[in-house]
C-alpha cells in the first residue's frame, strides 16, 4: 500500500464535505505531490490541504 511505504503512524487524516487534511511528522517532503495525487484520485474528494511537519530523527 502506497502510504505504508512513506507515511509514519502519526500522520492523520481528516475529512469534511470532501475536502482531506493531511496532518503530522513527515520524512520525506519529496513524496508529497505523489501522496497529495493519491489522495485526489479517490471519487468524492475535492481539495487537500498538507499541514505536515518535519519528522523527529
Amino acid at each position: 500500500m502506497l502510504a505504508e511505504q512513506f507515511l509514519p503512524d502519526r500522520v492523520e487524516f481528516t475529512v469534511l464535505d470532501g475536502v482531506v487534511t493531511v496532518q503530522g511528522p513527515l520524512r520525506d517532503r519529496s513524496r508529497v505531490p505523489l501522496l497529495a495525487w493519491a489522495i485526489r484520485a479517490v471519487e468524492g474528494v475535492v481539495d487537500v490541504r498538507m499541514e505536515l511537519t518535519p519528522e523527529d530523527s
